[in-house]
């Protein structure tokens, strides 16, 4: 027999097939074995390689060969069933099988057991009582009889190991009875004392028992025996097989089936039901719609910056993510509401019988909060992970594919936007992310014309104005027009890989102008989350610098708040990596985003980038932004990292930021040109 891991990996079919203690064969239109069961090898002890391609006339007994090719016949056309002939043992004896089979697409399909056993011991059963009762002993079947009374007389070797009878007998069982589904049957409801009580035959009953609860599962068969001139059993008698085995395995069978019919319509990670689940939810709730009352709303939802999250922790700490995720959208709906994830870090979840675009708002809403209200914690690591949300509704004429990708779009429209927010869908959309696509086309043209290089705008000491620094800054350059900044167009198209495929070459290109700059400039470098997401970024700059022979203490790496704020390992060890050859590593942005001063010692910061927000609120006269800046100024004179205040574009904003108490400014008030070598030559 198999091995039950093997068992267990083949379908239901062939399983049942496989654990059949029936010998179970295919023979073809040629009368050659085709397919035999491990039975065919138990029983006639050969192996089951032995009887394929072979004619099974080759095992018949001569004497029996007539007979069998009529069967053969027979069971083409109409069926046969206890047909019985003899087949050769490997050691050269003959036993006695009986035939149920029937053909089917030229094929005959037959199931055999051996009754060599039960034709002998009916033999001498009819010679002798000893002969009957060899066979009620040696037989593998429990067999028992009860009186008119309903008490065990006797009972063979078999029924008492099967169950687990010792000592002597007497009236009723020491055992306990239940029915195919597990419920505790009534001694009355016993096929003994049913047979008994009606007069009738109890046959092919599945029964579990044991103690209290089902230990082994058995097939019963209680048969009244009338004496004459009696109207009542005089006895009866009951046989039954151990059918454990085969229980457990047709268990496992419709486990995996259970199991199998459950991944075809929800997602194993999060239990949540799938994409082909969620456009039959979609249609039904679509076509019971009454509009304009009872609308359909669609949340397209996803995850910001996931990737990242894979990519600098782990993928059990992504699959986490997503587990919990469900978890809080699920908290965030109501009872009629569904959920569902389609793919990735890309939920849908559906409300029905939404009265209005505020409800639908409403929903989308507490779907957001419930996802990004609080950080996820695994294994240790905290990671801030929030939503975005695009959110559309039904019309009269709205089909499912039609609702996804309106919540699609206004997804998309979410994610330019900024993240952490939902997007109510509206007709103008379609056009603009036409637009966007139209926009990341055009850069990806730009690169391939080589049109985009770095501008270098100037950092200045407040004190004299003296450039220490400049930042690479992305410009698209076309013959006979004049230069411009591409940061806004490389924004739009960032969610196309956009900043994936140009940063590379900005930052080898960036590097190898430092050759015609000053010895003593620094050069910033802006590093997005998509970037450090990759492997190796640290790895990838150290090598660039030591190509162009830059030495790393007159580089400065850029991050916004929004990189910091992932918190993951993967961060942390590029940016103490870069730290450790010298790379000075500065916030961006500074007060702009999810500030949060822990970054200061989480991580190896050497500078504060102070937001243009604050700079501008100084010289409004913003009590608050003027506070905050200068006490920002003297944390950075306290921890002894740089104090860059950007986005001065007045004299008024530079000597309020230098007042503060900052010692570097850059802004348009320091460079008036989009382009040209002065920035980098120095002139």
């Amino acid at each position: 027999m198999p091995d039950a891991e093997h068992l267990l990996s083949l379908p239901a079919s062939e399983l049942f097939f496989s654990l059949s203690v029936d010998m179970m064969c295919v023979i073809d239109a040629e009368g050659r074995f085709v397919e035999v069961n491990s039975a065919w090898s138990e029983v006639l002890g050969y192996q089951v390689e032995d009887f394929i391609g072979v004619p099974y006339r080759a095992f018949v007994h001569p004497d029996d060969l007539a007979g069998t090719s009529h069967a053969d016949e027979a069971s083409r056309h109409t069926g046969v069933d206890r047909f019985v002939n003899r087949y050769r043992h490997r050691d050269g004896h003959y036993l006695n099988l009986q035939w149920r089979a029937i053909g089917r697409d030229g094929n005959i399909y037959a199931i055999a057991r051996d009754i060599t056993d039960q034709l002998e011991e009916a033999q001498r059963l009819q010679q002798s009582e000893e002969a009957h009762r060899l066979l009620f002993e040696v037989s593998r079947q429990g067999v028992m009889y009860h009186d008119e009374r309903g008490a065990i007389v006797a009972m063979n070797a078999a029924a008492r190991h099967i169950l687990g009878v010792v000592g002597p007998l007497g009236e009723g069982h020491p055992w306990d009875c239940f029915d195919a589904a597990g419920a505790l049957l009534p001694d009355t409801e016993h096929p003994p004392y049913l047979a008994l009580r009606t007069g009738q035959p109890v046959l092919d009953r599945l029964l579990g028992v044991g103690q209290g609860a089902p230990e082994r599962w058995i097939r019963m068969d209680s048969v009244p025996i009338f004496e004459e001139s009696t109207e009542h059993p005089a006895r009866v008698y009951t046989t039954f097989l151990d059918v454990t085995a085969q229980q457990q395995a047709e268990a496992q069978a419709r486990e995996a089936l259970a199991d199998l019919e459950f991944r075809s319509s929800h997602d194993v990670l999060t239990g949540l039901p799938n994409r082909a689940m969620l456009i039959d939810f979609l249609d039904a709730a679509l076509r019971h719609a009454e509009y304009p009352h009872g609308r359909v709303a669609l949340l397209y939802c996803d995850l910001d910056r996931f990737k990242q999250v894979n990519d600098w922790t782990s993928h059990l700490a992504g699959d986490a993510v997503l587990q919990e995720t469900a978890q809080r959208i699920r908290s965030a709906l109501g009872p009629r509401d569904f959920a569902a994830r389609i793919g990735g870090d890309e939920f849908v979840v559906v409300g029905r019988e939404v009265p209005n675009a505020a409800a639908a708002e409403a929903l989308a809403e507490r779907v957001r909060r419930a996802v990004g209200g609080r950080e996820f914690d695994f294994d240790g690591h905290r990671l801030h992970a929030t939503v975005s949300v695009g959110v559309a509704l039904s019309g009269t004429d709205t089909t499912s594919y039609g609702l996804l990708r309106e919540g699609d779009i206004a997804l998309h429209e979410g994610k330019v936007a900024g993240r952490d927010q939902w997007q109510m869908y509206h007709p103008g959309m379609s056009e603009e992310v036409q637009r966007k696509i139209d926009v990341a086309a055009e850069v990806r043209a730009c690169f391939g014309r080589n049109e985009i290089q770095p501008w270098f705008m100037p950092i200045v000491s407040l004190l004299d104005r003296q450039v220490v620094a400049v930042e690479s800054l992305a410009c698209i350059v076309r013959p006979g027009q004049p230069p411009t900044l591409a940061a806004r167009w490389i924004n739009e198209a960032d969610d196309e890989g956009i900043l994936a495929l140009i940063g590379p070459s900005l930052v080898e290109a960036s590097v190898a102008a430092m050759a015609s700059m000053p010895p003593g400039r620094l050069l910033s470098l802006n590093v997005a989350a998509s970037e450090l997401s990759e492997a190796d970024y640290a790895g990838f700059l150290l090598d660039v610098l030591a190509r162009h022979r830059v030495d790393p203490a007159r580089i400065l790496v850029e991050i916004t708040e929004q990189v910091a704020n992932v918190g993951t390992d993967r961060v942390g060890m590029s940016l103490e990596q870069l730290a450790s050859h010298g790379v000075r590593v500065v916030l961006d942005r500074f007060g702009s985003d999810h500030t949060s001063l822990r970054h200061l010692r989480d991580y190896p910061i050497a500078g504060l980038k102070l937001d243009r927000t604050l700079v501008q609120g100084i010289v409004a006269a913003d009590g608050v932004s003027a506070a905050v800046a200068a006490s920002l100024a003297d944390l950075c004179r306290r921890l002894d990292i740089m104090a860059i205040a950007e986005g001065i574009e007045t004299a008024d904003q530079e000597v309020a930021v230098a007042a503060a108490g900052w010692t570097f400014g850059q802004g348009w008030l320091f460079s008036t040109r989009p382009a040209g070598q002065s920035m980098v030559s120095g002139r």
